[in-house]
């Protein structure tokens, strides 16, 4: 079968592009072709199909009015990507198309191509799009689902794009013309990685046929660590001989919806708790000040890690910290600790609240509340034999429902409910 698979970023910017690769590779060692289809980035991984991709769009980059004006327009029609999509589908007939995140840089204007070619479509669901403006469900930093009930106009008084009025009114009139015009009608099911993005979408008025529940997956071999490599501890050094474990880590973007903030402030309530940080965003600069002023030395930013650095330092952990105060789909980040057999300490927020419930590998703490975290994070540290216990629990159950093949089992499945030719897996 031939996939186009379609997501705005084709570079490993977050869970979403993680799962866009991974399930691409999946599908590919089971004799699937699969093509990407994206915006030109120099970040981006290596693709004989980058000539196909559009241009990116930097939102963020300095311009007068009229190149703002442009780029507003972009994000509510863009001619050139529907045009684009087009030319995709006539070059590679594609079997079906399956969709990630789309939103801004192809604008739903892909979606009439993809209507009048009469491809199979399906979405993946990563994030709130369908419900919210800006994605998060999220007001200046508190839950709010005002959008979600259908009047997008709530984005635009509270300015929830950054506190721009120009950003907000941008972000309102796309998803209120997408919702006028229908304009998701092509895409035949939408893949939600959780049961609470499910019920919200549900509750939205999305038909229950058109709606899949699909969890994510690990693949346990990109996690694993080579032979030989030691596991740091939470300072960097190497582990005693023993394989002790200490500390807890944050493996995530640095940014307010994340829970930084309340993580840092809980970490000068916790100081015997050597705490790590990976990750980069928007707030690593003001974590570098928060760790010097607040004299904070038993707090280690790593930055960014990745592969067989990464996963030694983690495995070495307590516990994984997830203090998110928005809203959160089917964090990836929960997954990945449990299967390296590492509890995690999460925020009792959406699609991470009910993966740590059903796993039974970890603890849950209101959202936004420093007291409670760090006592939390002291208690985890108090008595390691009870996280190394849960962490093999977690990592059990990792094994039993979120494997490769369990996936490739209900993605096929998907795409032949949506009406694609072919979907034996070779």
């Amino acid at each position: 079968m031939i996939i186009l698979m379609v997501n705005k970023f084709h570079y490993l910017r977050g869970g979403a592009e993680r799962y866009y690769f991974d399930l691409s590779a999946l599908l590919e060692r089971h004799g699937h072709r699969v093509i990407p289809f994206s915006t030109r980035d120099p970040r981006n991984l290596p693709t004989p199909y980058a000539e196909d991709f559009i241009p990116g769009t930097d939102f963020d980059a300095a311009g007068g009015p009229l190149l703002a004006l442009r780029r507003a327009g972009r994000v509510i029609h863009s001619p050139g990507a529907r045009r684009a999509m087009a030319r995709v589908l006539a070059c590679h007939r594609p079997d079906l198309v399956h969709l990630h995140n789309v939103a801004h840089h192809f604008s739903p204007s892909i979606l009439d191509a993809l209507g009048e070619a009469r491809v199979p479509v399906v979405q993946t669901l990563h994030d709130f799009k369908l419900l919210c403006p800006t994605y998060l469900l999220l007001r200046h930093g508190e839950v709010c689902e005002k959008c979600a009930r259908g009047n997008v106009l709530h984005a635009v008084i509270h300015r929830c794009n950054r506190g721009s009025l120009a950003r907000s009114t941008v972000s309102a009139i796309e998803s209120g013309l997408a919702a006028a015009r229908d304009a998701y009608r092509p895409v035949r099911r939408f893949l939600c990685p959780s049961r609470f993005l499910y019920g919200k979408v549900a509750a939205r008025g999305i038909a229950p046929e058109r709606l899949v529940h699909l969890p994510l997956f690990v693949d346990p071999e990109r996690l694993a660590v080579p032979a030989g490599a030691a596991s740091p501890s939470a300072d960097g050094a190497a582990p005693s001989a023993g394989g002790d474990r200490g500390g807890v880590i944050f493996v995530g973007r640095l940014s307010p919806e994340k829970g930084v903030r309340t993580l840092l402030a809980a970490a000068a309530l916790a100081r015997d708790v050597p705490l790590t940080i990976v990750g980069e965003g928007p707030l690593a600069g003001e974590v570098e000040r928060e760790v010097a002023v607040r004299h904070l030395s038993h707090v280690r930013i790593a930055g960014r890690l990745a592969g067989a650095d990464l996963f030694a330092l983690w495995r070495a952990a307590h516990a994984t910290v997830v203090p998110s105060e928005c809203y959160e789909n089917f964090p990836l980040v929960v997954a990945e600790s449990l299967a390296l057999g590492v509890p995690v300490i999460a925020s009792n927020l959406g699609g991470l609240a009910e993966l740590v419930a059903e796993s039974g590998a970890g603890w849950l703490v209101p959202p936004r509340a420093p007291g409670e975290l760090a006592a939390a994070l002291t208690g985890v540290a108090a008595d390691p034999e009870r996280a190394r216990k849960l962490g093999a629990a977690g990592r059990a159950v990792v094994a039993a429902r979120y494997t490769p093949e369990g996936h490739l089992a209900g993605i096929l499945a998907a795409y032949a409910a949506a009406g694609a030719i072919e979907v034996r897996a070779t």
